[in-house]
């Protein structure tokens, strides 16, 4: 069949790891990061793909695009190629105080703010990242002391309204969305972005392990305001952290099945 990824079997070499960033730029920049010799595989519509090794093993980086309808679909395709293990690396809102421009956040489980969870699976249906996947990259963010936190986020369909943002195109929410950021704040959610639920809750019924880690580049405390200097500082905290990240979870699997990466 073809793929909206346009990859084929023949072109992942067997990998199970993918590294999913939401931008082909950054697909790029994560692939060269963890591989100075990654090959770029192919390139259609949102959807920028390269292949990278760590430790020998081969590592599939695919930029998936922007939203949960996105990710959504990527998933389903890595499912079919035999990827087994999904990180997504992304930007977020943080609406907790304590969690500052740069920051890493590690999401544990999400809330479906998205319309695709309605269209898949019953809206009771928890949205949980991969407790042991997930570990692998706190450990080496543990390591290399880079600022993070692990906590639930909030998955949004839109950046203005959904995320609780007054400088939309009408300055007007509506009025089950006023006042929904410090709901979430009071519930212990930490930050905003807009694809995790999508990812963790496809990739657990297809049987697959999922994390999801973002760089801060909102406080929304504060402001609205997304800071392009907390890009570039984010950027740096999960380029520390992959590389390593994916070498302590490879460890971890080739330690359970006593060889290569299942």
């Amino acid at each position: 069949m073809e793929y909206f990824t346009h990859l084929n079997p023949n072109d992942i070499d067997n990998a199970k790891y993918a590294i999913l960033p939401g931008d082909p730029t950054r697909a790029r920049d994560l692939a060269f990061c963890i591989d100075e010799n990654a090959i770029k595989l192919k390139e259609n519509r949102q959807h920028a793909s390269y292949l990278a090794y760590v430790n020998k093993a081969p590592i599939l980086v695919v930029s998936t695009g922007m939203g949960c309808p996105a990710i959504h679909a990527v998933t389903i395709e890595l499912n079919r190629l035999g990827l087994k293990y999904l990180i997504r690396i992304g930007t977020c809102g943080a609406i907790k105080q304590s969690i500052n421009l740069g920051d890493i956040v590690f999401t544990k489980s999400a809330v479906k703010l998205d319309g695709i969870s309605k269209q898949y699976l019953d809206v009771a249906y928890p949205a949980v990242a991969s407790h042991s996947l997930t570990q692998s990259f706190v450990a080496a963010a543990k390591e290399y002391n880079i600022p993070h936190h692990v906590g639930i986020t909030a998955s949004s369909d839109t950046f203005w309204p959904g995320q609780e943002r007054h400088d939309n195109f009408s300055g007007y929410l509506l009025r089950n969305l006023q006042g929904s950021m410090q709901e979430w704040r009071a519930l212990n959610v930490s930050n905003f972005e807009m694809e995790a639920s999508a990812l963790l809750s496809a990739a657990h019924i297809l049987e697959m392990k999922a994390a999801c880690f973002c760089g801060v580049l909102a406080k929304r405390v504060d402001s609205e305001e997304v800071s392009m200097d907390a890009k570039a500082i984010a950027k740096k905290n999960w380029e520390t952290i992959l590389k390593p990240g994916l070498i302590n979870d490879i460890k971890k699997r080739e330690n359970e099945t006593g060889g290569m990466v299942k």
